[in-house]
C-alpha cells in the first residue's frame, strides 16, 4: 500500500478569512481614531475663537476703563447692543458709546456675523452666549457655547445660560483686575 504525502501548497480558507478579520478590525480603529480627531480638532478650533473673542473685549475695556459699567452685561442674542454709533474726526463719541460701539461688534462677533461666506454666516460659536460682569474691581468675561463633545464631568453652573442641555455647554471665564473702576 503505498501513501501519498501531500504538501500545502497555498494558503487556506481559514487563514484568508483570519487575515481579513484582522485587517477590518485596523481599518475600523484607523477610522475611529479619524472621526475623534476631527470633532478634537474641532473643539480646539471653537476653544480658540472663544479665547480670542474674550480677550478681544478685555482689550476694548482696558483701553476705555471708565465706562466700564456700561460693559455690564449678557450678550450673544443680536438684541443685547444696539446698533453701530458712527464715531469719526468730527463727531467724538463719549466713554459710554464707545461701549456701545464695542459692544455691537464683540457680540457679532459671538453670533458669526463677521465671517461670512456668500450669504451664509461660517463665524462664531454654536449657540454663543457672552456676559460681563464686574464686582469692586474685578471683571469677569465670560463666553459660553454649545459643544459636540459631552462634558466629562456635571459640575458646570452657568454664569452665561444657555439653549443646550449643560453636559454640551463648554466655559470659558476670564477675571482681570480693572484699576480704574
Amino acid at each position: 500500500m503505498k501513501r501519498y504525502h501531500y504538501k500545502q501548497t497555498g494558503i487556506g480558507m481559514l487563514e484568508v478569512l483570519i487575515a481579513l478579520l484582522i485587517m477590518s478590525i485596523g481599518i475600523l480603529g484607523v477610522a475611529r481614531m479619524q472621526g475623534l480627531s476631527v470633532v478634537q480638532n474641532h473643539e480646539a478650533q471653537q476653544r480658540s475663537q472663544a479665547v480670542f473673542i474674550a480677550n478681544d473685549l478685555l482689550s476694548k475695556i482696558r483701553i476705555n476703563p471708565t465706562a466700564v459699567v456700561s460693559y455690564v452685561g449678557m450678550y450673544g442674542s443680536g438684541q443685547s447692543a444696539s446698533s453701530v454709533i458712527t464715531c469719526d474726526s468730527t463727531q467724538l463719541c463719549s466713554p459710554a458709546q464707545i461701549a456701545q460701539y464695542d459692544l455691537y461688534y464683540w457680540e457679532q462677533l459671538l453670533m458669526g456675523q463677521t465671517e461670512k461666506q456668500g450669504s451664509k454666516e461660517t463665524g462664531g460659536l454654536l449657540n454663543a452666549n457672552g456676559c460681563v460682569r464686574v464686582n469692586n474691581n474685578e471683571l469677569t468675561i465670560t463666553v459660553a457655547w454649545d459643544s459636540f463633545s459631552k462634558r466629562e464631568d456635571n459640575t458646570l453652573t452657568p454664569t452665561c445660560p444657555g439653549t443646550a442641555d449643560k453636559f454640551y455647554r463648554h466655559e470659558l471665564v476670564i477675571n482681570a483686575i480693572i484699576p480704574s473702576i
